[in-house]
């Protein structure tokens, strides 16, 4: 018996060490669990932010400007004004021409003198009408009479449409003397605020020239995505955008208008995209990515995406690798869906699947 135990133990002992030994010479590979989760068919792309309405408000007509009632940062209304040039000459031709016209619809409101001469022949024509009834006067009197009468209503009528004409003419020199001065002031066109001011007053200045820059209140996004990544895009799909401005935050949106056309260089499409901002943070320039979600599922079947070689998974049970086919469902960011071949709470291997083969016992080590 106590020779038994002397070969024995030194046996036992060898065994353990070599067990021990084949254990710590096995691969060790890092390992995730498959979960139950949601499944999400997203895709990224870089997104700037816009206002609404982004204008730089120039002159229409050379001059000095007087007045420049706007600076940084001033809320202005439709129609306010950004900048006065001068119009003294303006205001003189159209002082005259207004008192040439009062003058002309005076004298029009007056008793033509036509219309005395008319009054007087139809009193001989009565009269001549009356002779020849008598047969005190030929027949010819009364209609050389009548034919007086009608070519001093032709000159009447033709000299009433010629003062008519000079009146119509003055309104129009008015009216168009009226535009020039309306466009010797440069208004805003949309509510707004003034974002820079480029000339001051006493500035002489051409046709064309800058005076401010307006934005208006509203935001929106452009998203910019590449062409393979487009495929199911759809209106009204929900976007989460990350900017470098706020790296501690996220904004809600939505996919709006879809751009009609392709960039054909770039390989690229745009959309617009409806961006929630209730604390009016988001400023024109803003840039950023954002995670546009195509469709969604419940209760799917996740792996991290590392994890998957194609449509292979290196699953570890019992403490050997199995190989399996998979059938990949949504592809995302940092997660896959698996729609066949694997059980959720299953452990797959995530890193150095090159390392391992079918059958191979492995040490595992959870990710952390």
């Amino acid at each position: 018996m106590k020779t038994l135990l002397k070969w024995l133990l030194p046996l036992l002992c060898i065994a353990a060490l070599v067990a021990w030994f084949a254990t710590r010479l096995r691969v060790e590979v890092i390992t995730g669990e498959a979960t139950v989760g949601t499944a999400v068919n997203a895709v990224t792309g870089t997104v700037e932010i816009f206002a609404s309405q982004d204008l730089t408000f120039r002159t229409e007509r050379p001059g000095r400007l007087v007045e420049v009632p706007v600076s940084v940062g001033t809320e202005v209304k439709t129609g306010d004004p950004l900048g006065v040039q001068a119009s003294a000459r303006l205001d003189l031709r159209m002082a005259n021409i207004r008192i040439r016209l009062e003058s002309a619809e005076a004298r029009l409101a007056l008793r033509h003198p036509r219309e005395f001469e008319l009054d007087n022949l139809d009193r001989e024509i009565e009269a001549a009408r009356l002779a020849v009834e008598l047969n005190q006067a030929p027949r010819s009197r009364l209609e050389q009479v009548k034919r007086e009468r009608e070519r001093i209503q032709t000159v009447y009528e033709a000299e009433k449409l010629s003062a008519a004409e000079f009146i119509d003419l003055l309104k129009n020199d008015l009216a168009q003397l009226q535009l020039e001065q309306d466009e010797l002031t440069v208004r805003a066109t949309f509510d707004g605020t003034v974002t820079e001011v480029f000339r001051f007053a006493g500035d002489y200045i051409g046709s064309g020239v800058a005076i401010a820059r307006v934005i208006a209140p509203g935001r929106f996004g452009v998203l910019t995505l590449n062409e393979e990544d487009f495929f199911g895009v759809a209106k009204g799909q929900p976007v989460t955008v990350r900017l470098a401005g706020f790296p501690d935050r996220s904004f809600e949106g939505r996919v709006g208008e879809i751009g009609a056309v392709a960039d054909a260089n770039e390989k690229t499409r745009t959309l617009n995209l409806s961006i929630e901002d209730p604390e009016k943070v988001l400023v024109p320039g803003l840039t950023g990515e954002a995670l546009l979600y195509k469709d969604i599922r419940e209760d799917a079947i996740l792996v991290p995406r590392r994890a998957l070689i194609g449509n292979r998974l290196f699953v570890v049970e019992d403490g050997r690798v199995q190989i399996r086919e998979v059938q990949r469902g949504f592809v995302g960011i940092d997660r896959a869906e698996i729609l066949s071949g694997l059980r959720a709470g299953e452990m797959v291997i995530l890193e150095n699947q090159g390392l391992v083969r079918e059958g191979m016992r492995v040490r595992t080590r959870a990710a952390r």
